[in-house]
């Protein structure tokens, strides 16, 4: 921590919105890094690297909530996956950094599930999305995203081509009804930390046995 370095120089005034680094596959890869500037996806394979850009969505920058990707987590066994938000929808990419790495959209039914706006935010926002996390290592793995109406769950993300429907559940009934803005998952802890707009933040214990299961409700 003594010494503070530009890896990546700023461009064209957009900012970075997120970011994730430290990869694993087969072995560890600490440099590993993704960050999303608009709708520009860039990924370092290693320390010193060049890195390597893509566009989702529309083939620019832009700045609209839209396509502006909001958050990105990848794949905790296989930094060459990834998964990304933005204000509506959600997506994978694959086989990163390779000559046949590839974008699906995961977004389904998700907007469908949208519970009833805080008077606060409108309907205009619609689902809102602000926040992915990934849980490996369950049967099936569990992509949670967070936004308008709380947290919102895929199981198997890693199954889906984009040629079958994708079907969104709504997860930890019993959370509050507004806009989630954040969640992490703790794998040493085994804990899932949601964070709701004004409504302080919620601990899931335990959360390995409820992620991977079709329905779970919030004790009281």
């Amino acid at each position: 921590g003594n010494t503070v370095s530009v890896v990546d120089p700023p461009r064209f005034g957009v900012r970075v919105n997120a970011m994730d680094y430290g990869g694993r596959f087969t072995k560890e890869r600490p440099p590993v890094m993704y960050v999303a500037r608009a709708n520009e996806l860039s990924l370092r394979e290693d320390e010193g690297a060049s890195w390597s850009r893509r566009f989702v969505g529309p083939a620019n920058f832009s700045n609209n909530g839209v396509d502006r990707i909001r958050d990105v987590v990848m794949d905790p066994l296989s930094w060459r996956i990834a998964y990304m938000v933005t204000r509506d929808r959600v997506f994978r990419i694959q086989r990163a950094g390779l000559a046949d790495e590839q974008i699906v959209e995961l977004t389904g039914n998700l907007a469908g599930l949208k519970a009833t706006n805080d008077a606060a935010f409108g309907s205009a926002n619609g689902i809102n999305l602000q926040a992915v996390e990934l849980y490996v290592g369950g049967e099936p793995n569990a992509l949670l995203v967070a936004g308008q109406g709380g947290v919102y769950r895929l199981l198997g993300p890693d199954l889906y081509d984009g040629s079958t429907p994708i079907t969104w559940s709504q997860y930890g009934e019993g959370l509050p009804n507004i806009l989630a803005t954040d969640l992490v998952y703790s794998e040493p802890g085994d804990r899932l930390v949601v964070a709701p707009w004004g409504r302080g933040v919620w601990s899931v214990p335990d959360a390995s046995t409820s992620l991977p299961v079709a329905k779970f409700k919030l004790a009281d």
